[in-house]
């Protein structure tokens, strides 16, 4: 977890949690096994904090991701969201037509082209959302549907 504390200062997510905040958040999501790391080298080079049920009590919800500056490009990033988007697709119960949600500051603009080009489609608009002037969207992808077990 003290990784990804830097990569996450460092990114323009950082600018939403101070230090203690954002230690206390990913401490949590380390203790649910919700923080999932990249590698590199032995290094921490991405990571991404998922709530298993954040949206809507149901659906997977992606809390953050970020890459290190320095590796972004590298396909790490691709990488986090292909493991989100596999471990909950995978994950056994309901829902049987998986859909992944996440939110992105429309002013971050590299952000919202990334998950577009993933598959990521705009569901609604949130302005004012944790700051005046901060518009966030949310994002969805639906995963296709499962086989059912029963």
């Amino acid at each position: 977890m003290e990784g990804c504390l830097p990569i996450l200062a460092d990114s323009i997510l950082g600018t939403y949690f101070e230090p203690k905040l954002a230690k206390s958040i990913l401490s949590e999501g380390q203790r649910n096994h919700e923080l999932f790391i990249a590698l590199k080298d032995s290094a921490v080079v991405g990571f991404y904090l998922m709530a298993k049920t954040g949206a809507f009590l149901v659906f997977p919800y992606l809390h953050l991701l970020a890459v290190k500056t320095s590796e972004r490009g590298q396909g790490i990033g691709v990488l986090l969201l292909d493991h989100f988007e596999t471990l909950n697709f995978d994950a056994e119960g309901y829902p049987f037509r998986p859909k992944v949600f996440l939110l992105v500051s429309s002013e971050n603009l590299a952000a919202v082209k990334f998950y577009q080009r993933q598959g990521y489609s705009k569901k609604a608009e949130f302005d004012d959302m944790f700051g005046e002037g901060d518009t966030e969207l949310l994002m969805m992808k639906d995963l296709g549907m499962k086989k059912k077990t029963w």
